[in-house]
């Protein structure tokens, strides 16, 4: 329990750090603009993340005993969710862009969702690491992309990318997080699907499921207001 709390200390620390040299960096690079127009798109993407995951995640920890059976199933359902979340927003990138009067945003959004994509694809991983208190494999994840991803956002600000710095940044930090948690974790996915399981799972997820969404909801409701 210790080494876990020392590793998590140095997760959140070594995190905030880069991210506070990373965020400097950039806002000299970027617009005030730029991060608006960024941030119409993430109110959408803090939405789809916490649809992908649906509370599955949050249940398979609680489960005492996993089988390949359980994470294969929360595996192949967020992945599922996902795509389904990214053929959606990607027909209604144009409505996006209608309503908040910028056509850029339809673009931006359909190459950012990308990110939604490699969010699913690391979930279980994540899910077992955080179950067996594996905070320092999380750690190493968790700083390896942000330091990746936050280099090619400032080496594409540099190169006078504007708001696509801020998207490859947010894309890069989800495929860097999917690259850490495959290489330093042993999980990978089998063809088992359980529809037992995924029903046990849903009365647990969607209430999850609830208290997420209406989290983002009050979150962002400032911003889509205004």
């Amino acid at each position: 329990m210790l080494g876990a709390l020392a590793w998590s200390s140095v997760d959140r620390v070594a995190q905030q750090a880069v991210q506070f040299f990373i965020g400097i960096v950039l806002a000299r690079l970027l617009t005030p603009a730029d991060y608006g127009l960024m941030g119409i798109v993430m109110i959408f993407a803090a939405l789809s993340y916490v649809l992908v995951e649906s509370g599955y995640s949050s249940a398979l920890v609680r489960t005492q005993h996993i089988t390949a059976a359980h994470t294969d199933t929360v595996f192949y359902t967020n992945l599922a969710i996902s795509a389904t979340l990214y053929l959606i927003v990607f027909c209604c990138a144009p409505l996006i862009g209608d309503f908040f009067g910028d056509v850029r945003l339809v673009p931006l959004t359909r190459v950012t969702f990308l990110a939604v994509l490699f969010n699913a694809l690391y979930l279980v991983p994540y899910a077992l690491a955080g179950k067996e208190m594996d905070y320092q494999t999380i750690t190493k994840v968790n700083l390896f992309a942000t330091v990746c991803s936050g280099t090619i956002g400032i080496v594409t600000a540099f190169n006078h990318c504007g708001v696509w710095a801020l998207a490859i940044q947010q894309i890069g930090y989800h495929f860097f997080r999917m690259v850490g948690f495959y290489y330093w974790t042993a999980w990978r996915p089998k063809l088992q699907f359980s529809a037992a399981v995924l029903k046990g799972y849903t009365h647990f997820s969607t209430h999850m499921l609830g208290s997420s969404l209406l989290n983002v909801v009050f979150n962002k409701l400032y911003t889509t207001v205004f």
